[in-house]
């Protein structure tokens, strides 16, 4: 009994040291699935559960040997004017690499590293991926604290 006890105890614990967290750090977690048709499909969440969308990513090797995937780790989110997509979440300091945002597209030959996000869709395209792009840039501006991204 008291060591059932204490095991649920610690657990308890556990749960709640991990939702304190979640609330302190609440950060963007990308979750991969296997390679599909040449997309990668994945979901994307804030800690603390306040949001999440489906993903997709290019599969593959660009024309000078490097993979298209952004390596696991944990990056810099920070809002910025890019050329190419306007105003978008741009993945910061990612070793060896550059321009790697956060933007709409709906097929994975639609990115070059990037992440796109979305809803639904199938094994090779996303749906709604501008709304979900507009939706996490208002998540942004809204909690500052929402300044990095972990890939798993």
């Amino acid at each position: 009994m008291k060591r059932s006890l204490l095991v649920f105890c610690s657990f308890f614990a556990l749960s709640i040291f991990a939702s304190a967290v979640a609330q302190a750090d609440p950060h963007f977690d990308l979750y991969r699935t296997p390679p599909n048709n040449g997309a990668i499909r994945g979901r994307l969440t804030v800690r603390g559960g306040r949001y999440s969308c489906d993903t997709m990513e290019r599969d593959g090797i660009n024309d000078r040997g490097i993979p298209y995937l952004i390596a696991p780790g944990t990056y810099d989110v920070e809002l910025v004017d890019s050329f190419s997509f306007g105003y978008t979440p741009e993945i910061m300091h990612v070793p060896n690499r550059s321009y790697l945002y956060i933007h709409a597209g709906n097929y994975p030959t639609d990115s070059t590293g990037c992440i796109l996000p979305g809803r639904g869709g199938g094994p090779g395209y996303i749906n709604s991926s501008q709304d979900e792009v507009d939706a996490i840039i208002d998540l942004i501006e809204r909690d500052p604290n929402v300044s990095r991204i972990t890939i798993h």
